[in-house]
């Protein structure tokens, strides 16, 4: 992604207001794009490490920035908000076993719950689904070239269930 556009209700382009830089209300690798509630828009920059909120009118609104050991999981949904405001950051933490009699650890997704301002509320932890292996009918499966031409396939299973789901927008 090189811009953060903004769009009329007839999908008509308004203009632009993000561009990748590492400055003020620009960003270096989007990982995601949420609505809050009151209309603000929240993109997190995985590299950069940081939340950049942008009004409606897609003004800078403000920005705060992120421990260095939130990273942005590959494929489906890693920032969210929901009706109460409430911004959820899905990432991976490494997460030591217990009983284990070697000191061994794993690594887990989680989703860190933070209010609009970057307050940390908690931390979920996603639970341990069965495995999809060799079930590539039950995943949403996207084919798509990077920009160094690269082609990738993304294979998504969305958060708390075992099951795809796909929605789309009218």
């Amino acid at each position: 992604v090189r811009e953060l556009k903004r769009f009329d209700a007839r999908g008509r382009a308004i203009g632009v207001v993000a561009r990748r830089g590492q400055g003020p209300g620009e960003f270096d690798a989007a990982g995601g794009l949420t609505q809050l509630p009151d209309g603000r828009v929240m993109l997190w920059d995985v590299m950069l490490n940081r939340i950049t909120i942008f009004r409606e009118n897609g003004a800078l609104d403000t920005m705060w920035t992120l421990p260095s050991r939130y990273q942005a999981p590959i494929g489906g949904s890693s920032i969210l908000a929901d009706t109460a405001g409430i911004v959820w950051l899905r990432t991976t933490v490494r997460m030591a076993l217990q009983g284990s009699a070697t000191p061994a650890s794993t690594e887990r997704h989680v989703w860190i719950r933070h209010r609009s301002n970057g307050a940390v509320l908690d931390t979920v932890l996603v639970p341990e689904l069965p495995s999809m292996a060799g079930s590539i009918s039950r995943a949403a499966v996207f084919r798509y070239t990077s920009a160094s031409g690269a082609n990738n396939i993304l294979r998504l299973r969305p958060p708390f269930s075992s099951e795809p789901r796909v929605t789309l927008s009218p």
